[in-house]
């Protein structure tokens, strides 16, 4: 999980943030305060306790949540250019495929899913993710690690459980 977190970072880095709309910044902005009240909410706690908890004001939790929302909207976007640029849009079967799984998750059937998607008009952003996430596995695949002089990593290393090596 760490060499994809990485690897959506310096993919994000890619993205300009001038580049980035300040509307796309403002909804995940929004979108991470209203999960975080959930989030609160199931806990039975609220905002002004978790400020406390924190020891921050709003202010400050808001600028934390766009710093956070706008690296999310700057790999999203990198994602999206990826999909375009190496031709990796989603196929009808790995739509089918994710909605599969993912109704498998949500412990509802495709068939229920399928309908909430149509219904609530997510049918388009769910072939994105799906075409998003075929992006990442492909980057993934693709990537060259590099160490900090830029010297290629050789990926087997990475793959490798190298505890039994220190033992010898």
């Amino acid at each position: 999980m760490s060499q994809r977190d990485a690897v959506l970072l310096a993919l994000s880095d890619l993205v300009s943030e001038a580049d980035v709309p300040d509307a796309l910044v403002q909804d995940e902005t929004n979108e991470r305060l209203h999960d975080l009240g959930h989030r609160l909410e199931q806990q039975k706690l609220n905002l002004e306790t978790f400020l406390q908890v924190t020891n921050q004001n709003s202010d400050q939790l808001l600028e934390t949540l766009r710093i956070d929302a706008v690296r999310a909207v700057r790999v999203d976007l990198a994602l999206r250019a990826l999909v375009r640029a190496e031709g990796l849009e989603a196929s009808d079967d790995e739509v089918e495929e994710e909605l599969a799984t993912t109704a498998a998750a949500m412990k509802v059937t495709a068939d229920v899913l399928r309908d909430n998607l149509r219904n609530t008009g997510r049918v388009v952003t769910f072939r994105a993710e799906v075409a998003k996430m075929k992006a990442s596995r492909w980057l993934t695949e693709h990537v060259t690690y590099v160490d900090p002089e830029g010297v290629e990593i050789d990926r087997t290393l990475l793959q490798a459980d190298q505890s039994e090596d220190l033992d010898a």
